[in-house]
């Protein structure tokens, strides 16, 4: 069964009790004139810049930045954290080396593609990676990559490898059940 989908006055009332315990006591009704206030004033200003030509800010940069930034640092852990956990005790070094050799050539793989892209422009300065091309293009490239990634997934059978000797392991075990330990 399929929820049913709620009303604007549903809405509008939810948004109405969350701004009065927002405005900590304040009558909601200005709170919700000051919102949809500023709200507006947003809008016509963006309308206002729109209409004006396209000047893209500074800060889109900034945050197009930031966001990818954030992503490669969560990727980054997980990736190294899988690494490690499934590379057997005496090659956990090799492995990290091998992570941040497919790293390293993933820059390179960029690199080329730029410098590919760079050779194969036409005389008046284009190429067929131009623009929104050049973005489609690697989007493309993480679409396959991930597809590829899903039947690999499917495919592995995880180990998972404890740091230490199989002796210090067995010992700190054993201390951790015995009857004194707390």
């Amino acid at each position: 069964m399929v929820p049913p989908v709620p009303d604007a006055s549903y809405l509008a009332d939810v948004l109405y009790r969350f701004l009065g315990q927002l405005s900590a006591g304040a009558d909601p009704n200005a709170v919700t004139a000051v919102v949809a206030d500023r709200v507006s004033n947003e809008v016509l200003w963006w309308i206002d810049r729109i209409a004006a030509g396209p000047r893209a800010s500074i800060g889109w940069q900034f945050l197009a930045y930031l966001v990818l930034t954030a992503a490669e640092v969560l990727v980054s852990i997980v990736s190294l954290e899988f690494a490690y956990t499934q590379a057997p005790n005496k090659m956990k070094s090799f492995i990290m080396g091998v992570y941040f050799l497919g790293v390293s050539l993933g820059n390179q793989f960029t690199a080329l593609v730029n410098w590919v892209v760079g050779k194969m422009k036409a005389g008046d300065g284009t190429s067929a990676l131009d623009g929104a091309n050049y973005y489609w293009f690697f989007t493309a490239l993480m679409l396959l990559t991930a597809f590829a990634y899903v039947v690999f997934a499917r495919l592995y059978k995880g180990q998972t490898f404890v740091q230490g000797d199989d002796q210090d392991v067995a010992h700190a075990e054993a201390v951790a059940e015995a009857p004194d330990a707390r």
